[in-house]
């Protein structure tokens, strides 16, 4: 396995590595790859902090992902009858939880509805978080998934994530990076009218115990789309949600796809997409471990609105045996957390402050 960010070393050699990066503390998964760059990648990391908190600080906004479409109530079902080895940490126990689930755009900025963009799905499962907490940001917090609405992200590793947003014209157009170039013309290229309406993908890897690794997807349970708007207003996915959820309920099969070697599925590059099917035999498609269930209500009171941009999502809010793999998803340990935290103190709101599921507005 090859890296912009360095040569691999393999989990036996991370104590020869004195690494300042916050995640090096945690043992790394026998499916990762801990690379010699990383142990320099403090300024990098600290770069992405400060790039959010311009947003934190400035604006009181999430520096991606700024525009919710609608902050929703929900529930989280693990099915009973899943693979015996797929009952891993928060999947190990037949259960039913309450969820928040934050319908939105990734930009950054607050602009019309439509444009290049990715939509986000994130799920908060209040009390879903499994028995080891040990790498949990916040000890008390609840299960985060969060998945975007394309399986494959637009770069390696946290070192060309940085390049990007410090000049992305300039990135996209080098002939090196044609293959970030694809992927974000697949991205932008979707035409979406509902967000209950979208595939979403985890596009990077999580642990499934000690020895095992998987991607989430969420897949609507209805097939059915509404129509693009010829003439889209501003906020037209917000209205679009609201309109469903006015007079019927709406659902997401939660799946996950299982690691099979380095080649097909890597831990270590988000970019590559693992394949459900090729045209020599090869399947690893996508298991159904459990159901979103998101029933009939009003959601865009100022209030429950207020309380929404209030929530933070980050992807360590798990347990050990479910925790995220990879360079980039390392490096979102520290990063989620320092951002959140600034946002929140710009506006005057407690962190950490988890949901209960509970709230009524």
């Amino acid at each position: 396995m090859s890296c912009r960010s360095g040569a691999p070393i393999g989990s036996q050699d991370l104590a020869a590595v004195a690494s300042p990066n916050p995640s090096a503390s945690l043992p790394l998964h026998k499916l990762e790859k801990w690379f010699e760059s990383e142990e320099n990648e403090t300024q990098i990391t600290q770069e992405a902090i400060d790039f959010g908190k311009t947003f934190a600080m400035g604006k009181g906004t999430r520096d991606a992902h700024t525009k919710a479409h609608g902050c929703v109530k929900g529930t989280f079902t693990v099915n009973p009858n899943i693979s015996e080895d797929l009952k891993v940490g928060f999947f190990a126990k037949a259960a039913t939880y309450k969820s928040w689930i934050r319908f939105s755009n990734s930009s950054p900025e607050l602009k019309p509805d439509g444009g290049r963009d990715a939509l986000g799905m994130a799920i908060k499962v209040i009390n879903g978080n499994s028995a080891d907490k040990s790498v949990a940001i916040l000890p008390n917090s609840s299960q985060d998934f969060l998945v975007v609405n394309h399986p494959n992200f637009i770069v390696e590793n946290i070192r060309e994530y940085m390049a990007v947003q410090k000049d992305p014209q300039a990135y996209i157009k080098n002939p090196l990076h044609l293959a970030t170039a694809g992927i974000l013309l697949k991205i932008f290229s979707k035409k979406t009218a509902n967000p209950l309406e979208t595939q979403y993908w985890s596009m990077a890897a999580y642990a499934l115990g000690d020895n095992k690794a998987v991607t989430y997807t969420t897949v609507p349970c209805s097939s059915e789309t509404s129509p693009y708007p010829e003439s889209p207003s501003e906020n037209f996915l917000s209205e679009n949600l609201a309109k469903t959820l006015a007079t019927k309920a709406a659902c997401f099969e939660f799946k996950v796809q299982r690691f099979v070697n380095i080649q097909r599925t890597p831990v270590e590059n988000p970019m590559q997409e693992w394949k459900e099917k090729d045209l020599f035999n090869y399947s690893n498609p996508f298991e159904t471990v459990g159901r979103i269930t998101i029933p009939a209500q009003k959601f865009n009171s100022p209030g429950q609105e207020k309380f929404c941009e209030n929530i933070s999502y980050n992807p360590w809010n798990t347990g050990m045996e479910n925790r995220p793999l990879g360079n980039l998803n390392r490096t979102r340990r520290s990063v989620y957390k320092e951002i959140a935290k600034a946002r929140h103190e710009s506006n005057s709101a407690p962190f950490p402050a988890e949901p209960t599921g509970n709230e009524v507005f």
